[in-house]
């Protein structure tokens, strides 16, 4: 565990805390805590949020959001942005599609 992670560091805050922290997305709304509880456990991109529970509350850290959001700037501009498309057929692929279709 991290040391501004520690239940005596005044940085501290809930993870609904945190949402009032982040800058306002989509339609001036704040992310919505599902969100940073989606980032502390299942990560994004890979990078986890770091989070304490302390009690029934799960917290983080202004420090551990700095390095979550390092992390993913670093992690987007040093890796080549992947793509899920797939690229158009030419026209004489396409026709041959066709022709093995008919068979």
């Amino acid at each position: 565990m991290n040391a501004d992670l520690s239940i005596t560091n005044s940085d501290l805050v809930s993870l609904n805390e945190a949402c009032r922290l982040l800058p306002r997305r989509r339609a001036g709304k704040k992310p919505h805590i599902a969100t940073l509880y989606r980032w502390a456990t299942g990560g994004l991109r890979g990078i986890r949020l770091e989070t304490v529970q302390v009690g029934a509350t799960r917290c983080t850290s202004r420090a551990a959001l700095d390095r979550f959001f390092a992390a993913l700037s670093a992690n987007h501009n040093s890796s080549p942005a992947a793509t899920t498309e797939t690229p158009p057929l030419s026209d004489a692929a396409i026709n041959r599609e066709l022709d093995l279709e008919g068979l």
